[in-house]
């Protein structure tokens, strides 16, 4: 697929979503369903980062699963800070050492947000870890793929005997995002934003011994419990070119 063809090909998989779902729904009806600020677009940026990475060993066909992603039967939200409390108890509680990938998403007050894919394993580690197909990018207002490769991630929030506290993204040194162990705000190239909202997504079989009634959904911190976001638009150009240059080679 070249990145020339991504706006075209995109409009075609909405038609084919749109045509396999009732005739009175719209995009915006589908994303209010889905629950989520996951843009078309995003997903199918996603799909194809799932496929180039055999996620799904049994499934070989992108349509396909970018429908199902879209359909919510590849992926399922597993925290929700609006949902779940702004607890860094419960985010680790729903999260940590469940088979990957995950995607995690960061929403803040200035509009902007910032995502990480991760493949592997969400923990506390006194070590950077993350697959070589891990991550990190700003996706509005403009897409930039801000971090990528094996190990560009280091997440230790809570075990203080265990490595300093924080959350770093980067290689060799050089830290291209950090966040506070409070996870309230996010330091990126152009400044800091503060976070009001996360959210983490699992991607294939969700499975965990974690029983709901053992789970404490008190939160710690509340913040702007209604607050309300537009569904983001990528910019389909640099998705384009990112896909191009790192996704089909």
């Amino acid at each position: 697929i070249l990145p020339w063809r991504f706006i075209s090909i995109h409009k075609w998989f909405k038609n084919c979503l749109l045509s396999t779902i009732n005739k009175t729904q719209t995009i915006e009806i589908l994303s209010y369903e889905f629950n989520s600020n996951l843009s078309l677009t995003f997903l199918w940026y996603i799909t194809n980062w799932l496929v180039s990475n055999k996620v799904f060993l049994n499934e070989y066909d992108p349509i396909n699963i970018y429908e199902k992603i879209s359909r919510q039967e590849f992926i399922k939200n597993i925290y929700d800070s609006d949902k779940h409390g702004y607890s860094i108890v419960t985010l680790c509680e729903l999260t940590y050492y469940i088979d990957g990938p995950f995607l995690i998403m960061f929403y803040c007050n200035d509009e902007r947000i910032f995502a990480i894919l991760l493949e592997g394993k969400l923990m506390d580690s006194a070590k950077p870890y993350g697959g070589r197909s891990s991550l990190c990018f700003q996706l509005s207002p403009q897409f930039i793929i801000l971090e990528r490769g094996p190990s560009m991630l280091y997440w230790n929030i809570k075990n203080r005997s265990d490595g300093p506290l924080g959350i770093r993204i980067g290689h060799n040194g050089i830290i291209r995002v950090s966040i506070d162990i409070n996870m309230e705000y996010i330091y990126h190239p152009e400044g800091s934003s503060s976070i009001n909202r996360i959210e983490i997504y699992k991607f294939g079989l969700y499975e965990t011994s974690i029983s709901n009634s053992t789970i404490q959904r008190q939160s710690l911190v509340h913040k702007q419990q209604h607050n309300e976001y537009n569904v983001f638009s990528v910019d389909a150009h640099k998705l384009a070119e990112s896909i191009g240059i790192h996704l089909f080679t």
